[in-house]
């Protein structure tokens, strides 16, 4: 069976397997949200889907995406630990989750560990609460 490569390359090698890019962007639509993404449940409403901050409890309380549920990374070992438990997480309830900054990773670790308990998840592209400030209007910025 002969996989799907871009017919162009380079030095004699395919420039990209155009399978392998379906599915890593197919799996990236599914599993990752922007701030935009965030935007569109808040103004929906949507009550199957919980915002969950990551960030530490400080940094939560000095501003954070309305109606986010703040699970603090200094608190649970950067997400990185042996626990089964986050206060705020429901098992029929898509989770969005989202960190610091578009370098920060804590998101994903997050989402990993959440994943793996069995609770449904979405990693927050974007540059966290900066991201979320330049997609929505003045009047749905960060509550206080």
């Amino acid at each position: 069976m002969k996989k799907n490569m871009s017919s162009s390359s380079i030095k004699g090698k395919p420039l990209q397997n155009s399978s392998k890019a379906v599915q890593f962007f197919s799996d990236n639509l599914e599993f990752m949200t922007t701030p935009y993404g965030v935007n569109r449940v808040l103004k929906e409403k949507d009550s199957s889907i919980l915002i969950i901050d990551v960030r530490s409890a400080r940094n939560y309380a000095e501003g954070q995406i309305p109606g986010a549920i703040n699970i603090p990374c200094d608190e649970h070992n950067d997400f990185e630990g042996d626990e089964k438990t986050f206060v705020g997480l429901e098992k029929d309830k898509l989770h969005y989750v989202y960190c610091y900054t578009l370098l920060c990773n804590l998101a994903d670790k997050a989402s990993k560990k959440f994943a793996s308990l069995g609770y449904p998840v979405k990693a927050m592209r974007g540059d966290g609460t900066a991201g979320f400030r330049r997609a929505t209007p003045l009047r749905n910025r960060l509550s206080p």
